[in-house]
């Protein structure tokens, strides 16, 4: 009878290892599906870690599959000023003179700074500005939980799931510890499933 228990506990554990290990490898590893082609209304550069800028830039300035570029480039203690205000300002790098571009730039300082309060903003600006269609950049781990988030507060922006806002997501690898990244993103992705209900 305890040898049924133990094979049992084995058994559960070894199905919950093989599924969690399934979950992780969908969520935060395997690289989303292609950017379907056309235009957007705007690529959005999620805070973080990542060559972000540059992807973001690249669509925009070399893909032109937007004429906005939006950062999310929040104040903080150590931020002063906000990391990418020379580029919100025209300049081509800090200290930099202006230069004229084709498309429009801009900074958001999101409440919180959180991915919650990056998709807040997004949804403030389309539901100003009409968006239709939005372009996400930021890492393969933070992904999915993105376009969850923002699609969630795009939505309900533009009067429920029907009315709202398409959301795709360009990714780029993470410059931190990986395994660090993939733990953050299953705590995130939990509380974004139980506790964030709505935005």
């Amino acid at each position: 009878m305890q040898h049924r228990k133990i094979r049992i506990v084995l058994a559960a554990f070894l199905a919950l290892l093989v599924f969690g290990t399934a979950v992780t490898y969908v969520w935060f590893i395997r690289p989303l599906r292609p950017l379907p082609a056309g235009e957007a209304d705007a690529v959005i550069m999620f805070g973080g870690a990542g060559e972000r800028f540059e992807r973001a830039k690249e669509l925009v300035e070399e893909q032109h599959l937007a004429p906005l570029l939006v950062i999310s480039d929040p104040t903080t203690a150590t931020a002063r000023p906000p990391a990418f205000e020379w580029f919100c300002d025209g300049r081509n790098a800090p200290g930099g003179t202006s230069q004229p571009r084709t498309y429009e730039s801009l900074c958001i300082d999101p409440t919180p700074d959180t991915t919650y309060g990056e998709a807040l903003a997004v949804a403030r600006l389309a539901r100003e500005r009409g968006w239709r269609r939005v372009i996400l950049v930021t890492t393969t781990e933070q992904g999915r939980r993105a376009r969850w988030i923002t699609q969630r507060c795009l939505s309900n922006a533009n009067g429920g799931p029907d009315k709202g806002v398409r959301v795709d997501v360009v990714t780029v690898a993470t410059d931190l510890n990986r395994v660090l990244r993939i733990g953050y993103e299953w705590a995130a992705s939990v509380g974004y499933l139980v506790i964030h209900r709505s935005c």
